[in-house]
């Protein structure tokens, strides 16, 4: 059932499988301790599921960061790359009457 809180959000209960979990510790400064706490209370959630959805997103953004790094070095490795002038004339070409379109590996 939704709740609409003070602040607009509108917000679901959790519906979860059951899952294997494990606690973990992190130090953070006081002052962050205290947003998280107004976070959770504005979102009526946990600091627990605050901390989870924060470190899920976080380490799925990194992942993504990898991957795309390992796709360039790759792309390298392969010659699919687009000299540094071509690019730089591109850019400069920018806004003006004759912008040209982007170099193509």
């Amino acid at each position: 059932m939704a709740d609409l809180d003070r602040f607009g959000f509108v917000c679901y209960s959790d519906i979860t499988m059951a899952t294997s979990k494990q606690n973990i510790a992190i130090r953070v400064p006081s002052d962050l301790v205290t947003e998280l706490d107004q976070l959770a209370k504005a979102v009526n959630r946990s600091r627990a599921w605050l901390g989870e959805e924060a470190i899920r997103q976080y380490v799925s953004v990194q992942r993504w960061h990898l991957r795309e790094i390992s796709s360039g070095i790759e792309d390298l490795k392969a010659g699919r790359v687009v000299p540094h002038a071509k690019m730089e004339e591109w850019l400069n070409s920018w806004g003006k009457p004759d912008e040209k379109k982007p170099p193509r590996a």
